[in-house]
């Protein structure tokens, strides 16, 4: 059995409709991953008082709130996104935590509507392999960048190994039933530490080096983890199955949970990675 797969002729249109739809619970259920690396993302950084910060591809602010709260007053700290849903949430966000001097844009990454030189950092987490021309990506974030400005990229560096049958699952579904599994295609993903810190060199950052920490990851129960796969951009996969196909799927994939169970829940083990370019 399988079914047709939808046309996608603007895949860039489609990441934003999918971080639309995910805006209002992004990260809000099971561990606070995000948070915590965008807080070690700032650090890392060394974002300093005074300081002018963009954050790319901003989404709930992880790593905006703690670059704000790091260049303080006399700073400058902007978030830019292209999905009006994210920055909606985190508009409503940065309201309640008294953080106004925050300022968003809707903007797409590879065309920064920012003077050369502009920012003394540009911070990217979780979100360069959706930019599919990484070489003009990194150069226009060069671009902005102050002389000795430094750009941060996190991804995930190395995923646990226990936890690999979930993707080879959706893969076999996919070649099974046909759905669309990604919301890109074509062009370039970057996502692997060695290949960013290559292209950072190449885009003609002078220096550039990659930095790993490990992190853990708790889910409470069985539904915390089936829950927060529709948190982010697992979600795609899983709402392109057609309802009798994804109950089948969640079946199959609650049945490989019980072997990974300890007692205060199911543990995830991450590598995450920064890679750092300097002007």
């Amino acid at each position: 059995m399988a079914f047709q797969m939808k046309n996608n002729p603007d895949p860039k249109q489609t990441v934003t409709d999918l971080y639309n739809r995910v805006a209002s619970f992004y990260g809000g259920v099971g561990p606070n991953f995000f948070k915590h690396c965008g807080r070690r993302t700032v650090e890392l950084a060394g974002v300093f008082l005074g300081a002018r910060v963009l954050d790319v591809a901003c989404g709930r602010g992880a790593s905006l709130f703690p670059a704000a709260d790091a260049c303080g007053e006399q700073g400058w700290t902007v978030g830019v996104d292209l999905a009006w849903g994210m920055l909606r949430e985190t508009k409503k966000e940065s309201q309640q935590k008294g953080r106004e001097r925050v300022q968003l844009m809707q903007m797409d990454g590879d065309a920064l509507g920012f003077p050369t030189n502009a920012f003394d950092f540009v911070l990217c987490g979780f979100a360069i392999f959706f930019f599919r021309q990484p070489d003009l990506t990194l150069k226009e974030w060069k671009r902005i960048l102050m002389p000795n400005g430094r750009l941060v990229v996190c991804v995930v560096g190395r995923s646990d190994e226990h936890w690999n049958w979930f993707n080879e699952l959706l893969v076999a579904y996919h070649e099974q039933y046909g759905f669309q599994i990604a919301p890109m295609s074509g062009g370039k993903e970057l996502n692997k530490p060695p290949e960013i810190q290559l292209a950072m060199l190449a885009a003609g950052f002078r220096e550039s080096t990659i930095l790993t920490e490990d992190y853990q990851l708790i889910y409470s129960d069985e539904q915390e983890w089936w829950d927060s796969k529709w948190t982010h951009g697992s979600r795609f996969a899983l709402e392109n199955m057609p309802s009798e196909i994804l109950e089948q799927f969640r079946a199959e994939a609650l049945s490989h949970l019980p072997p990974l169970k300890q007692p205060d829940g199911f543990h995830e083990h991450w590598q995450v990675a920064w890679t750092v370019g300097i002007k």
